[in-house]
Formats: C-alpha cells, sequence, structure tokens
C-alpha cells in the first residue's frame, strides 16, 4: 500500500470518515484536541462514549467514559495526542475480517474469525478465536475498504449488536495476533503475501476450514484465568477450550517464539498496572 492508503487505515478517526462515506455502520465520532472540545463532543454524542487514540493497537489508547469526571481524569493520557469522541457500541459478538489484495487490486483471499475471549477486556487483544463462515461480513469488508483500493494484507473488525447489525471498529493494516488460526485453517496469509510481493503466482483461493479454534496461552489466557482465580469467577475458570485447539505461539515444530513469549511475560510482571489489574475487583 501507499503512505496514503496506509494512514487512511492506521488513522482511526479516518476510518470512521471513510466507513460513514460508503454506508458502513459505524459509531458516530467527533475529532477532538483539547479537554473543552472534548466535553462539547462528549454532549453531542448521544448515549455512552469512549476516547479514543486516532493512532493505537492492541486495545491501548481506548477510556470507557460515563461522566464528566470521567472525561477528566482520561484526557490527561490523550492531552497533546490525536484523540476522538465516538459513540459506545454495545456488547456482542466480535469478527475480524481478515482479507489479503494482490498489487492489481484483486482479492485473493478472504477469512472470518469470532473473537470469543479477551484479556483484560472484551476491547484489548482477544484470547481465544473460532474460524466462522460470514460471507455478509466478507461483502462488508470489502465495500468498507474499496474506496482506498488496498493492496496487501488487511483486518477489519466489526462488532454485532444484539439486532445483527455489524458495527465497524477498526481497520488494521497489518498481520493480526492470532494469524496462527487462519494458518491452521488452510489460509497462510504470511507466506502468500510474500509469494505476491515477489511477483509469484499463489494457487486459486480453496477456502477455509470453520469451527477451529486458536488460543493465546501465554501470557494472555494464563492471565485471564489467573484473574478469574482472583476474583473467585467460577464460572470464567470454567470455560475450557475445546479439544484440538491450536496456540498461537506455542509449537513444538518451531519452538523459537516461545522465547519472545517469556520475555513478553517478564516485561508484563514489571508493569505495576498489570498487577493492579489482576487484583483489584470490579
Amino acid at each position: 500500500p501507499t503512505p496514503e492508503q496506509f494512514q487512511a487505515c492506521r488513522d482511526k478517526f479516518l476510518t470512521v470518515q471513510l466507513a460513514e462515506q460508503v454506508g458502513v455502520p459505524v459509531p458516530h465520532a467527533i475529532a477532538v484536541s483539547t479537554l473543552d472540545e472534548a466535553k462539547e463532543a462528549m454532549q453531542t454524542v448521544a448515549g455512552p462514549v469512549v476516547i479514543k487514540a486516532r493512532e493505537s493497537s492492541g486495545g491501548r489508547g481506548i477510556a470507557f467514559i460515563d461522566t464528566p469526571e470521567d472525561l477528566e481524569d482520561a484526557w490527561k493520557h490523550f492531552d497533546g495526542h490525536g484523540a476522538y469522541i465516538q459513540q459506545r457500541v454495545p456488547s456482542g459478538r466480535k469478527f475480524d475480517v481478515c482479507l489479503l489484495y494482490d498489487a492489481n487490486g484483486i482479492l485473493r483471499r478472504k477469512f472470518v474469525q469470532e473473537e470469543t475471549r479477551w484479556y483484560p477486556t472484551e476491547t484489548s487483544v482477544s484470547t481465544v478465536q473460532r474460524s466462522v463462515h460470514r460471507p455478509d461480513l466478507i461483502d462488508l469488508a470489502v465495500r468498507t475498504i474499496a474506496p482506498i483500493g488496498w493492496r496487501g494484507i488487511v483486518e477489519l473488525e466489526y462488532m454485532e449488536d444484539e439486532n445483527g447489525t455489524p458495527w465497524l471498529l477498526e481497520i488494521n493494516p497489518r498481520l493480526w495476533s492470532s494469524v496462527e488460526l487462519a494458518v491452521q485453517c488452510g489460509i497462510d496469509f504470511p507466506t502468500l503475501a510474500v509469494k505476491l510481493a515477489l511477483g509469484e503466482r499463489i494457487p486459486p483461493d480453496p477456502g477455509y476450514a470453520a469451527d477451529q479454534y486458536c488460543v493465546w496461552s501465554m501470557p494472555g489466557e494464563l492471565l485471564r484465568r489467573f484473574r478469574c482465580f482472583v476474583r473467585r469467577d467460577r464460572e470464567g475458570r470454567r470455560r475450557a477450550c475445546p479439544v484440538g485447539t491450536h496456540d498461537n505461539i506455542l509449537s513444538m515444530r518451531d519452538p523459537m517464539p516461545v522465547l519472545g513469549v517469556f520475555v513478553t511475560v517478564l516485561r508484563h510482571s514489571l508493569d505495576i498496572s498489570l498487577w493492579r489489574h489482576l487484583f483489584c475487583r470490579p
């Protein structure tokens, strides 16, 4: 993709404007640069809101706002950075639509997964994913990304409300952390992207297997279960992964990524806010 195409996906507020232009359901949003503008936007946007950084990933740069006091407390993390106030989407089923376009803008691969668990919240990184067949979401994602003229790999995230309406949350112009599920289902996005970049031919889309699961066991699911134990959430602890679930990182065939996992765990263990989140009950 060109720098302009990349920025159109990387900047979350530009993504909102793009979706509105093509008629894709997206929560109303207003860009803000000062606390006063944020307060005014909060009054304009109907219902509960969130404040988001225009450029972020992994659930970072998001704060849920219910009162003006919440906004004042959260603003110190956004002051001086691009941000916007957005209407909060009701919790529902969350889906990721993953696409691969070639240099001519032709869609070569498509894949949909449902996020079934997260850590620490549903706006954060998913810890368990399930492959699903949702042609309607693929069509919606293709319509969303079409005005950009995208080339390469892209992921679009949607939240489906209780009425079945899929709301666009964001577009990620990169590989996603749970790409291993697609690989296990028969679509090796990283390898296919490299082949296309080298000008090599790839075979026609063979489709993919549905109802396959993948888990981010370390540290994501491990931390989620530990938090359930600390908070005495028995129901959360009982939610075991189905038999045959693949792991996003751990593999006997390729053990080297485990080193990266241990480095990540060590880094998180030094984060005071993490321990506060684990032990402080809601």
